[in-house]
């Protein structure tokens, strides 16, 4: 399974909740600290743009190395050199991980490198791979996904099976009036499967990962109905064509027709409006914002032909900037359920605080939390006390 440290992984999520609880006065800075050094982990981390700068200098340096052996030793390019500095550069990985990097940069390159010099150690062209190669491929980056959790693997993963999806589909003679329905139906299953996989608590170290695999499914799903897959089968076939020496039939290329155009067209009306419904029912924001997003799409593509582009894009722009601004001072209140709040100011008004005293008013919460926190720590026991509400640890005296 995963190959970084479960128990600081699981510490670090600890360290992280009891930091949103000390930031609203939940907790004391005291008992943040005790937190902290009960639940140790001792991760090699660094924030995003030392994260940035850290991965930029080992991918030169991981590829200055490789070029500098092939230069010394006199070496020809190879699909059986790259496997084996793969391998090496894979060696080098585990051997960062041991060293407790986490996200620190170093990692996340050497995972990065290793999975391209794969790929071109399975073939010469990476952008023509063929379908064993693909198969192949998808293989090992869902084996990466496993072990490292890695967002960027988890994307390319899913561009590499829907390519997968894509080439094998078109092969067939109805596959062209299929390829949308296929697309669709992959996207909204895979939608499901990772809703399902997202709320099962040992998967909680792969959450990252699967949130990127969700919003990338709704998104394909969408892309199918607005006839995006059938536009690059005609790229496709056009580029067959002229590559074969069949671009020309009577002077001019051939071009098929889009399947399902009706069907289609207001198809991509409909999902983002599912996807907007379906939000509010399950209170998914990540669907709400990609709904949002396709729904304004859909429609501003579909008034593009009637108006011209500078014009659309400033009245849009104004009409959206008008909306957010509305909502935002419309739901500045509780509406019908609706507000516009801060994910921690909502958790506040959940667990019962008193902003202007500071008190913890819902007692259970706070120990609920405490509970679920040393259920993770097998054989360890954490326990509060000495709070002025019976030591529960309800207060900041906790």
């Amino acid at each position: 399974m995963i190959r970084y440290n479960k128990v600081w992984l699981d510490n670090l999520l600890i360290k992280k909740e009891a930091q949103r609880f000390f930031i609203h006065s939940w907790i004391s800075a005291e008992k943040l600290k005790e937190i902290r050094n009960f639940y140790k982990e001792e991760f090699i981390s660094h924030h995003t743009f030392s994260r940035l700068g850290v991965y930029l200098f080992t991918l030169l340096a991981t590829a200055a190395g490789i070029s500098f052996i092939f230069l010394v030793m006199g070496l020809h390019e190879s699909n059986s050199l790259f496997l084996v500095f793969s391998i090496l550069v894979f060696v080098g990985l585990f051997i960062a991980i041991q060293a407790g990097h986490y996200k620190s940069g170093i990692d996340d390159a050497l995972l990065h490198i290793a999975l391209l010099l794969f790929s071109y150690g399975i073939s010469s062209d990476i952008f023509r791979l063929g379908n064993s190669e693909t198969i192949l491929f998808l293989i090992v980056l869902v084996i990466a996904i496993i072990l490292f959790s890695d967002m960027a693997v988890a994307a390319y993963a899913w561009f590499t099976f829907i390519l997968l999806i894509f080439t094998n589909t078109i092969k067939f003679r109805t596959g062209f009036e299929s390829l949308t329905l296929i697309i669709m139906g992959m996207g909204t299953a895979f939608y499901f499967f990772t809703e399902h996989l997202l709320k099962k608590e040992n998967l909680r170290y792969w959450k990252e990962s699967l949130a990127v695999i969700k919003i990338l499914a709704i998104l394909t799903t969408y892309a199918g109905s607005t006839q995006h897959f059938q536009a690059g089968y005609h790229l496709f076939d056009l580029t067959a064509q002229f590559e074969t020496g069949n671009a020309l039939e009577h002077g001019e290329a051939v071009q098929p027709s889009i399947a399902y155009y009706k069907f289609l067209y207001y198809l991509s009306i409909l999902l983002p409006i599912m996807f907007i419904s379906r939000s509010l029912w399950t209170k998914d924001r990540i669907l709400l914002i990609l709904g949002l997003v396709t729904f304004f799409h859909s429609i501003f593509f579909k008034l593009l032909p009637y108006f011209p582009l500078d014009y659309l894009l400033l009245f849009s722009g104004f009409f959206l900037i008008t909306l957010a601004y509305a909502g935002i001072r419309y739901l500045g209140l509780n509406r019908f359920g609706f507000i516009y709040k801060d994910d921690n100011e909502r958790a506040m008004d959940a667990i019962g605080i008193d902003e202007e005293a500071g008190n913890i008013i819902n007692t259970n919460a706070l120990s609920a939390t405490t509970e679920s926190i040393n259920a993770n720590q097998p054989g360890t026991k954490f326990r509060g006390g000495g709070g002025k509400f019976g030591g529960g640890g309800a207060d900041d005296s906790f």
